[in-house]
């Protein structure tokens, strides 16, 4: 008979009974994970109630062997079963939380307990390559890949260095094996890489650039650091407790490389449903891929704490089986013509393109009131775009982007590709929307930089549902919901990725949720 003793004290752990009615082995001094009744732990905090995905989840970091993936619905408090999973790791072990991004690190910094290392994908990998290679940040370039390709490729190649950089960086987000011609072809096809016909000069250079890529490493881009330390095989720290957050957003390179620091266990969370940044070279199916991968034990955080019980309902058209809380109030969920909307402080406006967004937001700035679009990327974009396009006056600049738009639409390999070819448009459609009302040039630029920022708080906040993704807001107004699913899904993985979208937009409100038509 195996006896179960507490890995923080050793104690012999007795079985006990949840609130649900499912039974458990625990520590009887109350070390670790316990019923939440007691609250009388040194693991959860004392004022938190599980659920009963959470209780089953608890239980499974105290009392399971092998890995673990958390299929979790928007606002189905992610964060706070992570923070309260960590704190049931004993100290004893080494724990690594994987955050995807800066903002989710410094977030669960504050809040996981101090023996736990809270690090970015990227980070993982730059101390591997600073351990290893003795770099330091005066190191990171982000400029390496187009010094690399100047150096290397003849003046009369150089008109498609835009094409191959983008290639460059999706074959070592997507670990693309470089030799084989065909999987170099499929990776151009399923991200619609403007190459303009000329995937032969793609299949000539690619090898020759990765492998410089490879070769050159006092210098490294943002790339590098997650496909350097797997393509030199560095070793990483072992950790016996991995938790990695927003999982379905995870490519290739990422997942291989926070695999390659296990030494134990892994918890894994994501929302396969919430997985819409495919064409950034995410793996499109990372959460089946992790289950299989890890061999993990599937466990649930199904019940939405966020939205009505109306959206929920309404999002159940999408995923159905995302639950609505117990004590969830009905909420509001309503179709209005978009002239009869009354923008109110805190609103979050949504859509699934950018140009319907700058005319809105537009309207509001002139009425004085406080209003920008999530994206300064987007608007430091335009205004290359801007400058490349060319024009004194805004006439001439107009008439330049009509040229550019026929230029591009015409040529066989856009025309035949439907992704591409709406890319053009939306590009177009957004330049043509932020010029309407102005005088000049320098007006469009002024406008540009007063519309875009990422910084701004209150007022009310225009966004893509693809940046909108981990936000909620009160009141949710979505714009042209006609848009989704957009016309330039044709792959399946497209539609899918679409659908995600639609389920994205219809869980951000915490109140009222409307349809401006």
């Amino acid at each position: 008979m195996n006896i179960l003793r507490c890995a923080t004290c050793g104690s012999v752990k007795i079985l006990r009974e949840g609130t649900n009615g499912r039974k458990f082995f625990a520590c009887p001094k109350g070390c670790g994970y316990v019923s939440p009744v007691k609250h009388k732990t040194s693991g959860l905090t004392s004022t938190f109630k599980p659920s009963k995905y959470q209780e089953d989840i608890f239980d499974f970091i105290e009392n399971g062997i092998g890995n673990g993936l958390v299929e979790a619905m928007p606002g189905s408090g992610k964060t706070t079963t992570i923070v309260e999973g960590l704190r049931l790791v004993p100290h004893t072990c080494r724990t690594l939380f994987c955050a995807f991004n800066r903002h989710i690190k410094d977030e669960l910094s504050k809040r996981a307990p101090k023996h736990v290392n809270v690090s970015t994908i990227h980070s993982l990998g730059f101390s591997a390559l600073t351990k290893n290679l003795q770099l330091g940040r005066d190191s990171v370039d982000e400029n390496k890949v187009w010094t690399l390709m100047k150096s290397i490729l003849p003046e009369d190649e150089r008109w498609f260095m835009t094409s191959l950089a983008r290639c460059i960086s999706l074959a070592k987000l997507t670990m693309t094996d470089i030799y084989n011609e065909q999987a170099v072809v499929d990776m151009i096809d399923k991200y619609d890489v403007d190459v303009n016909g000329n995937e032969d000069k793609i299949l000539k250079w690619l090898p020759i650039m990765m492998e410089a890529c490879m070769t050159i490493t006092d210098i490294i881009d943002y790339d590098d650091m997650i496909w350097l330390p797997l393509q030199l095989d560095l070793p990483l720290p072992k950790y016996d407790w991995i938790f990695i957050d927003e999982c379905q957003d995870l490519n290739e390179a990422q997942t291989s490389l926070i695999l390659s620091a296990s030494g134990g266990r892994v918890l894994a969370v994501g929302d396969r449903y919430q997985s819409i940044y495919g064409f950034m070279g995410a793996d499109t199916n990372s959460v089946p891929n992790l289950l299989e991968r890890l061999h993990a034990k599937q466990l649930y955080l199904s019940i939405c704490y966020r939205c009505p019980r109306s959206h929920v309902l309404h999002a159940q058209e999408i995923v159905p089986g995302i639950e609505c809380a117990d004590n969830a109030r009905e909420g509001v969920l309503e179709h209005i013509p978009k002239k009869s909307i009354a923008h109110d402080d805190g609103d979050l406006v949504l859509c699934r393109t950018t140009a319907p967004l700058i005319t809105e937001c537009y309207n509001l700035i002139r009425q004085g009131k406080k209003a920008c679009i999530r994206g300064r990327d987007i608007g430091d974009g335009m205004l290359t775009f801007i400058d490349r396009l060319g024009g004194s006056t805004l006439a001439e600049l107009l008439d330049n982007l009509g040229k550019y738009k026929d230029a591009e639409l015409s040529k066989p390999y856009v025309s035949r590709r439907a992704a591409r070819a709406a890319s053009v448009r939306e590009k177009c459609e957004t330049l043509e929307a932020l010029c309407d009302g102005m005088q000049s040039v320098d007006d469009l630029k002024r406008r540009i930089h007063s519309i875009f920022d990422d910084k701004t708080k209150g007022g009310v906040i225009f966004s893509t549902v693809h940046r909108a993704k981990g936000d909620e807001a009160r009141r949710v107004i979505i714009l042209n919901k006609e848009l989704m699913p957009h016309r330039m899904a044709t792959q399946p993985w497209q539609q899918q990725q679409e659908q995600n979208l639609i389920f994205v937009s219809r869980t951000r409100a915490k109140d009222t949720l409307i349809y401006a038509e």
